[in-house]
């Protein structure tokens, strides 16, 4: 499982790898976007698929300063308003942050 630190690394090591490569970030043809982390979260609960998702959504989870499975729906139906949520991704969570 992947903390803030270990993504910030990665990050880090991926710039470096691009510098490696002659790549910098403010180069003229290349435009690197990367969406934000609680958007990135919504797209994960949405598909929510166990085997795939789970470790990526406890990461998100800590980089958006989430801790409660109802968090994560509020982000997920205010993300997705016209979208039903799945009684999976509730499942999920809420085996994932189970209440206190």
């Amino acid at each position: 499982m992947l903390d803030r630190q270990a993504i910030e690394e990665l990050l880090a090591d991926l710039a470096g790898e691009l510098a490696g490569r002659g790549l910098r970030g403010d180069h003229p043809h290349l435009r690197v976007l990367v969406a934000a982390p609680r958007y990135l979260l919504a797209m994960k609960l949405l598909a929510a698929r166990v085997d795939v998702d789970q470790d990526d959504i406890v990461a998100l989870y800590a980089l958006c300063g989430f801790t409660t499975a109802d968090e994560g729906l509020d982000l997920l139906t205010a993300t997705y308003p016209s979208r039903t949520v799945a009684p999976r991704v509730q499942y999920l969570l809420e085996e994932l942050f189970p209440a206190r």
